[in-house]
């Protein structure tokens, strides 16, 4: 698991570093606005639409954005409507990734997505070509510092946690998708809930050596500064 915390880090500190907030905030009101097209409009009926908004609003995003975000979502589904897909496949030293993307031209988008993994020495598979070393869990982060692995487990000891991973100021919980709901809603009267959604967590991890770790961390980098790429899910233990 630390590998996809130390990517999140990686992410933090580059997203400080070169201030792309902008992107930021184009990803976030797109993940609102396919949030409500799949859900509906109701973050209280919709848990993928509430998350949203609350990372939206904890990056900045303005309000009057993110109602314009919901209303887009909720309007007629005409031809430039957004649609949200998964391209999976190899990068450098073969490592497996899969990358959830949400466009308004899956055409323009899979040209792109494809010349990005060749350049980097990848190829990109179809669908299915990957997912089997990964597992698709629900995975739920909560604030706080030195947090308690027990103290947790106590409070969602009723579902089925697969893993409780805890960090300096948060913590991450993966477990069954069908208990993602539920639990985060028992951790909200508790803990600071930071989100709560559905990822693919690798089975086993993918060792590279330190100069093939800068590729893939270099390929990860270009993958996500993408404009429609969304979250990026991979096997390497970084």
């Amino acid at each position: 698991m630390a590998g996809h915390s130390k990517w999140a880090q990686i992410k933090r500190k580059k997203a400080a570093n070169d201030q792309k907030r902008g992107q930021l905030f184009s990803k976030l009101l797109k993940e609102i606005e396919i949030a409500v097209r799949l859900g509906g409009a109701n973050p209280d009926a919709n848990v993928r639409l509430k998350n949203a908004i609350l990372r939206a609003k904890q990056e900045g995003v303005p309000n009057d954005n993110i109602n314009r975000a919901i209303q887009r979502g909720a309007g007629e589904k005409d031809k430039g409507a957004l649609e949200e897909l998964l391209y999976e496949g190899f990068g450098p030293a073969n490592a497996a990734f899969i990358a959830r993307v949400v466009t308004d031209n899956k055409n323009r988008t899979a040209s792109e997505i494809r010349h990005l993994v060749v350049k980097f020495g990848g190829t990109l598979g179809g669908t299915n070509s990957v997912r089997h070393l990964f597992k698709e869990r629900g995975v739920i982060r909560i604030k706080g510092n030195n947090l308690n692995e027990d103290d947790i487990l106590s409070s969602v000891i009723q579902f089925d946690i697969d893993d409780i991973e805890t960090l300096e100021n948060e913590a991450r919980i993966v477990l069954e998708i069908k208990d993602l709901s539920s639990c985060a809603e028992v951790l909200k009267d508790k803990f600071e809930v930071l989100s709560a959604g559905i990822e693919f967590i690798p089975i086993l991890k993918h060792t590279v050596s330190e100069e093939e770790l800068e590729k893939v961390i270099s390929f990860f980098e270009a993958l996500d500064d993408h404009n429609d790429v969304q979250e990026i899910f991979f096997n390497v233990d970084i």
